[in-house]
């Protein structure tokens, strides 16, 4: 595949990959009965928006790589559904864990049967180029997401444990700020590979 083509596959690969991510949540929090505000996946510019019939307002954005599920925190005692905070650790952790899951089994499934369809030829078609493409980002977003740092699901499931350990609830406004902490490093890091992939395709380019 040539480059426009492979910019392309990774922009179709990441909108896939986050809307998977998402729904993995989703299907796990509705299981529990817990009211999903919002999903979105992408930033930027919003471009698309629906509201389901159980008042979930899902968005797309302009750029199609990321995504985020809100959902209710706390909900009174009489409420129809519960929020995240009334759910018991374990079945927050299942939730947070239900994203990354959902990846790891798309990119399973689809390399494996990338892998029987191909024989484990190497001279592979378009389209087996495109399966791989997705599958590998599906792998690689579902483990990221297993990093344990605030504001990606490995770190929410690490505040749970601890939660769990010291037998009572981190305090929101610490994890607020552990979160925003997270994103800011995210954020830097992922500044820091862009110019760094940039600068290895300019040093490595045939010159014309």
């Amino acid at each position: 595949m040539d480059l426009p083509v492979i910019g392309l596959s990774i922009l179709i690969a990441g909108f896939l990959g986050a809307f998977v991510h998402e729904v993995g949540h989703v299907i796990a929090a509705r299981t529990f009965g817990l009211q999903v505000l919002s999903v979105r996946v992408g930033i930027g510019r919003e471009i698309f928006s629906h509201t389901d019939g159980l008042g979930t307002r899902w968005t797309l954005g302009l750029l199609p790589l990321v995504g985020q599920c809100s959902f209710l925190e706390w909900a009174p005692a009489h409420a129809r559904l519960p929020g995240l905070l009334n759910l018991s650790p374990l079945n927050r952790s299942i939730i947070y864990a239900a994203g990354p899951a959902a990846n790891l089994a798309t990119g399973f499934l689809l390399l494996f049967f990338l892998g029987r369809s191909n024989s484990f030829n190497f001279d592979l078609t378009a389209m087996q180029e495109f399966m791989l493409v997705i599958g590998g980002f599906s792998l690689l977003l579902g483990l990221f997401n297993l990093v344990p740092i605030p504001s990606l699901d490995g770190g929410r499931l690490l505040l749970v444990a601890v939660e769990v350990l010291s037998g009572s609830p981190i305090p929101r406004r610490r994890e607020h700020s552990l979160s925003v902490a997270g994103r800011v490093f995210l954020k830097l890091a992922s500044l820091v590979l862009s110019i760094t992939l940039l600068s290895i395709y300019l040093d490595f380019r045939p010159f014309e």
